[in-house]
């Protein structure tokens, strides 16, 4: 922190960095900050520490941070009068995750005037809620679907121009947040990266200046990276600016038909686009890329230019309500700047992906990634703290460091430290590498049955209590009906495509076997014995996309690019997944990989082995079950 460094910090689970950084950003923040009125080698007296920026992924951590972590070390400060002051913090996140009064009473109007029975039922709703009085963080309401807050939540041009600005209660909000009066500014990459995004165009910063950036979760920046740095263009646009121009058209009859004409034009035409963008997928898509690969032909080109000719249309004749309403305005500049970026795409890696809200939508990163993240973010003088368990492949941090930028820079502006896990793996798991199960192949009935009878046989042996993990829905649902009827004395659980309160199921279920995909890889906690055994069907390598397509080109031969380029972001992603294990000191539990890849017969077995922590490898099923008994306690096996 001190020399305004880049250091990179693996820590595995265990180690206390979160305790560790804290602490550091404390001392740093109230010695090596802004001058004080007394000496700075007084501890006590008052005291001006410069703010410092932790950013995270998960909301979870961030909360952890301020509502527990930051609140023990105040009070252990303060009682030792090491502080004379509490230490405090804000959470900073995206303004779309807040109430806004002015659009709030539109859509409340809206709906007061539906003749739907479904909007009355919403209006009745939101009106029991009191939003208008009550909390304006709309998290805070997990019932209220995410449409409904994208109708309600604060704009992107929220600014001095609106007529609830001098009474704004998000206004109000910010101002505190944005003071230098708190200690700590505690926020996620996305809004980390817009903060850094507007600094370094010279437009006014969302965060106080911070001498030192903590990134924890860093193995989940450059994920980041890509929704902030890249562009997007949502189907979703043209049907919200169609809706709010129809609540806002003012004149007399005429002019009501004409604009209900032209917003027809423009929906017609809007899924015209996306249509003729459908049309040239590639038939060999599989249902896990979420990113499809598209082109921008003669027809999709000629889809958007009418669009762009409708929309102009539409602004000619409706001048004066456009301009008038600033969220109309500013729609119809997001519309017109993502037909533009798409028109003619340029140094662009783009392709067609599903939201949140399963509609398409058109999205592009800059080519040179790498070296825009080195100006963006690198080469500014504050110190960058980044920490996670998964920052590192069998090779150290090369790979990370090529991919974020880091790299670009001098090694006297960098850092490195790995701290390894306090456990003790060797006695308290046991790692199994499967021999049986063929090369992964997903249609292959053999491989399917084998894939099976290996997991019905570790359920047993574990007595439930596992989490079985796949990168394959189609493959997830073809075991699980064949194991549906056969394992029955343990809950089974199944994690669908799209859903997220499956993680509580299996927590409820005390040694259930929940068959997991997607999010389950990382971030999901269980404490004690509920979790003892994790599944891995296939080494997690990533599945073909347009940014895979991409950077192949830099290297000479697909093998070298699966040994450099897919290999390491496979580990990072497997790390993830064992890292659910194993929590506490006195943790117990077994991974077993059934792939044949990591088999001793496989080709990555040495290399998955000198990238995992040191299990105790068991040469059989029955070793695992053996292992069991002896280390889990009667009721366990209740």
């Amino acid at each position: 922190m001190r020399h305004k460094k880049v250091a990179l910090c693996e820590a595995e689970v265990g180690t206390g960095k979160t305790l560790a950084y804290l602490v550091a950003a404390i001392v740093y923040g109230l010695y090596e900050g802004k001058e004080r009125w007394t000496s700075p080698y007084v501890f006590a007296g008052p005291m001006n520490p410069t703010p410092i920026t932790i950013t995270t992924s998960s909301i979870d951590l961030q909360q952890a941070v301020i509502g527990k972590f930051i609140q023990d070390l105040s009070k252990i400060l303060m009682e030792y009068k090491i502080i004379a002051s509490p230490v405090t913090a804000v959470l900073r996140k995206g303004k779309e995750h807040y109430l806004c009064e002015e659009r709030y009473a539109d859509f409340m109007g809206y709906l007061e005037n539906s003749d739907s029975s479904r909007d009355v039922r919403l209006y009745q709703k939101l009106k029991a809620k009191t939003l208008e009085q009550g909390n304006i963080d709309l998290d805070a309401y997990p019932d209220i679907k995410q449409h409904v807050v994208r109708k309600i939540n604060v704009p992107r041009d929220c600014g001095r121009n609106c007529s609830y600005y001098k009474k704004c209660r998000y206004i109000d909000y910010i101002s505190r947040a944005r003071s230098d009066g708190y200690t700590f500014q505690v926020t996620n990459h996305n809004y980390y990266l817009a903060n850094v995004q507007r600094e370094h165009s010279g437009l006014a910063p969302l965060i106080p200046k911070c001498a030192v950036h903590i990134i924890d979760e860093a193995h989940k920046l450059l994920d980041a990276a890509y929704q902030i740095l890249g562009e997007s263009f949502s189907s979703a646009l043209t049907g919200e600016f169609i809706r709010i121009l129809h609540n806002h058209t003012t004149g007399n009859k005429a002019y009501h038909k004409k604009t209900y004409q032209l917003t027809d034009d423009l929906a017609f035409h809007n899924q015209k686009l996306f249509m003729e963008l459908e049309k040239t997928l590639p038939s060999d898509e599989t249902e896990e890329n979420r990113q499809k690969t598209v082109k921008i032909n003669t027809a999709v080109k000629r889809a958007m230019q009418d669009l762009q000719t409708s929309l102009d249309e539409i602004y000619r004749a409706c001048f004066q309500d456009i301009t008038r309403c600033r969220q109309l305005a500013r729609l119809h500049r997001e519309i017109n700047a993502g037909i533009e970026t798409f028109l003619a795409p340029k140094d662009v890696i783009y392709w067609l992906e599903k939201g949140d809200d399963g509609l398409w939508q058109l999205a592009a990163i800059p080519t040179n990634m790498e070296a825009l993240l080195y100006e963006v973010l690198w080469k500014g003088m504050a110190s960058k703290i980044l920490t996670s368990a998964t920052l590192t492949d069998d090779t150290g941090y090369g790979f990370f460091k090529e991919q974020t930028g880091i790299g670009k820079l001098s090694s006297l502006l960098l850092a490195e430290i790995r701290m390894p896990s306090p456990f003790d793996y060797k006695s308290n798991t046991r790692l199994y590498l499967s021999e049986k199960v063929p090369f992964p192949d997903k249609n292959d009935e053999r491989y399917i049955t084998t894939v099976s009878d290996e997991i019905e046989k570790l359920v047993e042996a574990t007595y439930g209590h596992t989490a079985i993990l796949f990168t394959s829905y189609k493959l997830l649902s073809a075991v699980h009906e064949i194991l549906k009827d056969r394992i029955t004395h343990f809950p089974l659980i199944t994690m669908p495509k799209g859903t997220k309160n499956t993680a509580e199921a299996f927590r409820k279920s005390r040694n259930g076997v929940i068959f997991a995909s997607g999010s389950f890889w990382e971030g999901v906690d269980f404490p004690g014995d509920i979790l003892s055994s994790i599944i891995v069907i296939n080494l997690p390598f990533p599945v073909p996309s347009p940014i895979m397509e991409y950077k192949k080109k830099d290297f000479s031969s697909l093998s070298k690019f699966i040994d450099r380029y897919a290999f390491p972001v496979m580990i990072a992603r497997l790390r993830q997944g064992l890292g659910r294990l194993i929590r506490s000191e006195t943790d117990t539990g077994v991974v077993a990989i059934l792939d044949y890849r990591a088999s001793r017969y496989g080709k990555y077995h040495r290399r998955v082995l000198d990238s995992i922590l040191g299990y105790t490898l068991a040469g059989s099923i029955d070793e695992v079950g053996e292992f069991v008994k002896n280390v889990k306690a009667a009721e366990y096996f209740e």
